[in-house]
């Protein structure tokens, strides 16, 4: 691998003895070097998953090129995967910018008490939704906690979200938000837990803003306005939503009831191309209905104070 460049990097731009990415470039470029990293990180990773396959394959008695053959599949689908992943980021750079992204936040600035007329955080107050996916029907109950936590030195309000899928607990969720002093809800990690056949299975998706390399993103904007995109979160790898405000005037219609003059906007994630969800949010309440490009729905349902 030594002398190879890095798609996209100022040449040369070498893997050894260097570390990728510390050679210089345009500051303007940041947001389009680090998917150019990220991608090779993507593709090495593929190749070393690749070459375990092949040898676990003949630790069982295949010869090295059926071994070969029988891997090779999954590596190029890890590839191509990474491709359009790379692509995503790019296109997500030309709607924030190319700037690194690195929000300076002083804890002096925020506050747990979030009002925001469209994302009220009420402490006891329980949303209860309703979500169709083709695995079954998802039961979720998102409560606001009296409790708050400091995280990164910003006290921030807990939010628990428990998700059921036909009775069963499939995830335990608990989200840390704060309120800016100008009125934007920011966001600021998460302990996902998962869970299968009864039994914790992984902590996927979580972060911490400030650890890792972690940052936190805008949840829901103080003045949302058409157009506008911005970053949710921002964990490279692992948690990078963002949202893009796409009418401030919708109305849409659940099982509790019928919301006008809602915000709606589009939410993805550049780890998963081509997928995304249009999500409502109703002043007093928060989120009351989302429908993602796959054809899933979820409705808010009941509201328990």
């Amino acid at each position: 691998m030594a002398g190879a460049t890095l798609p996209g990097l100022c040449a040369p731009c070498t893997l050894a003895p260097a570390m990728p990415g510390l050679c210089s470039a345009p500051r303007e470029d940041t947001c389009s070097k680090v998917a150019a990293i990220a991608m090779h990180a993507s593709h090495t990773e593929a190749a070393a998953d690749f070459l375990v396959q092949i040898a676990a394959r003949i630790s069982s008695g295949s010869s090295f090129w059926k071994a070969y053959k029988d891997s090779e599949e999954a590596y190029l689908d890890a590839i191509r995967e990474a491709g359009k992943v790379f692509d995503a980021r790019l296109h997500v750079c030309k709607l924030v910018g190319e700037a690194a992204y690195d929000p300076d936040l002083d804890p002096k600035d925020f506050s747990s008490t979030v009002d925001h007329p469209y994302f009220p955080l009420k402490p006891g107050r329980t949303l209860v939704y309703r979500k169709k996916t083709n695995e079954g029907v998802e039961v979720i109950r998102v409560t606001t906690k009296s409790e708050t936590i400091d995280i990164d030195g910003i006290e921030c309000r807990i939010i628990r979200d428990v998700v059921k899928l036909d009775g069963d607990l499939i995830e335990d969720t608990f989200d840390w938000y704060a309120q800016d002093k100008c009125g934007n809800v920011w966001y600021l990690g998460e302990i996902a837990k998962n869970y299968e056949d009864g039994r914790l299975h992984d902590l996927d998706g979580s972060w911490t803003s400030g650890e890792d390399q972690a940052k936190p993103g805008i949840l829901m904007p103080a003045k949302p306005s058409v157009g506008l995109a911005y970053r949710q979160e921002y964990y490279l790898g692992v948690a990078e939503d963002l949202a893009r405000v796409v009418r401030t005037d919708a109305k849409v219609t659940t099982q509790y009831g019928t919301f006008e003059n809602c915000i709606e906007t589009e939410d993805w994630t550049p780890l998963e191309p081509g997928s995304f969800e249009r999500k409502f949010y109703a002043r007093g309440i928060g989120f009351v209905y989302g429908k993602s490009s796959s054809g899933d729905t979820v409705e808010l349902v009941r509201i328990r104070e």
